[in-house]
């Protein structure tokens, strides 16, 4: 069976595009490499299929703190791509356990 993530409807373009090659969750998450269909929460879009190729379970100081972690996910900067995971989460303890899945649009 393959595995289903939800994702922003305005964020699909980015995986399709190419620009977006990850996603931050918080805590852990229970997902496997192999494929996977990002679904649109609010339904506007179709599913995209992606290949899921690395995984990797981080703290959050370690997305804050460590710059050679490639996961910008497609915003123009890392001070960016902060500020969206704050925009969505709220405050986030530097010891909360986070996941990372890398991924290739197949579709």
């Amino acid at each position: 069976m393959i595995q289903k993530i939800g994702l922003k409807s305005e964020l699909f373009n980015k995986v399709i595009s190419g620009q977006k090659v990850a996603t931050t969750r918080l805590g852990i998450k229970d997902c496997h490499l192999g494929r996977c269909f990002f679904y649109d929460h609010n339904e506007k879009i179709e599913s995209v299929l992606v290949e899921i190729n690395q995984i990797k379970k981080v703290r959050y100081r370690d997305i804050l703190y460590d710059t050679k972690l490639p996961i910008l996910e497609g915003y123009r900067s890392r001070l960016d791509f902060l500020s969206a995971l704050e925009d969505i989460y709220g405050d986030i303890d530097p010891d909360q356990e986070m996941t990372v899945i890398f991924f290739e649009t197949t579709r």
